[in-house]
Order: structure tokens, then C-alpha cells, then sequence
């Protein structure tokens, strides 16, 4: 039996939607995330920390003029704040991640993990030799749910 479609586009691409033959959450679509300049960079400078350091270490020479050490102190102090901003976003991040697994039963806890793992295999950030090879390590395991990852990937 086939489906009637709406001539109306907005409706028939709902309708296909409904069906799951278009559009829709899922991996792999929309545009692809491309890096930004400054993340970039951060990377970049990530290899040059030491050398960066020692600039801003020597732009606070004494012999240096009052503006020059001026200015590598305010960068300085700008480091320090940005740091501390970006670790207590960590730890009240860390924080949240902690109470919502203390909330879970340890099934639950399990179940996340496991569902976590078969999302990395999945992906191919996590081999899934890798994988067999620490579960035959184990000796004594059992499953606890199959979450529908092949071992064939």
C-alpha cells in the first residue's frame, strides 16, 4: 500500500519526518562543526607555553620601561582570572556530573556506562578490539545489559 503525501512541502516533509524517512536527530547530520580561530590558535599555543612565559617573565624585567611591565602584568593578571573563571566553571561542572550519578541506583550507573562505551565504539572514538580485549581480561564478568553494540563493527 503506498502513502499519500500532502502536495503542500512543509506538510509532506513532516509527514516524512513522522515516518522517520527524513530529517531528525541523529549522528552524523547537519553541518559539520569546524574549529574556531581562537581554538586554534589555543592549540597552537598550547606547543609555545613555555615561550610564551618567557616573554611575559621578561616583560617584567626591571629594565624594562614602566609601560612594557605595565602591560605584561595586566596580560598576566588577565591569564589568572580567565584561569580561575575556566576552573570553577570545571568543578561546578564536575559538581552537577557528581549529584546527577549520586542520584542514580548503581544499575542505573552501569546502564549510563554501558551506554556510554557502545556511543564511543559506535563512533570509533573507542575500538571495539580495544573492548574485547579488556572484557576477555575479566574473568568473572556478566552482562548486565545488552545495549545492542556488534562486535563485527
Amino acid at each position: 500500500m503506498r502513502v499519500a503525501y500532502s502536495s503542500d512541502p512543509s506538510e509532506r516533509a513532516k509527514q516524512l519526518v513522522r515516518e522517520g524517512k527524513f530529517g531528525g536527530a541523529g549522528r552524523g547530520q547537519g553541518r559539520p562543526r569546524v574549529k574556531r580561530a581562537s581554538e586554534i590558535a589555543a592549540e597552537a599555543a598550547a606547543g609555545h607555553a613555555d615561550e610564551i612565559v618567557a616573554a611575559l617573565r621578561a616583560g617584567l624585567d626591571p629594565d624594562e620601561s614602566a609601560e612594557t611591565r605595565s602591560r605584561a602584568a595586566d596580560r598576566w593578571l588577565r591569564l589568572v582570572v580567565q584561569e580561575g573563571a575556566l576552573a570553577q566553571r570545571e568543578r561546578s561542572e564536575d559538581r552537577a556530573d557528581a549529584d546527577q550519578y549520586a542520584r542514580l541506583t548503581a544499575d542505573e550507573v552501569r546502564h549510563e556506562f554501558a551506554q556510554m562505551l557502545a556511543d564511543a565504539v559506535r563512533s570509533g572514538e573507542l575500538p571495539v578490539g580495544d573492548v574485547i580485549e579488556l572484557a576477555a581480561a575479566i574473568p568473572d564478568a556478566d552482562v548486565i545489559e545488552d545495549v545492542g553494540v556488534d562486535p563485527l563493527l
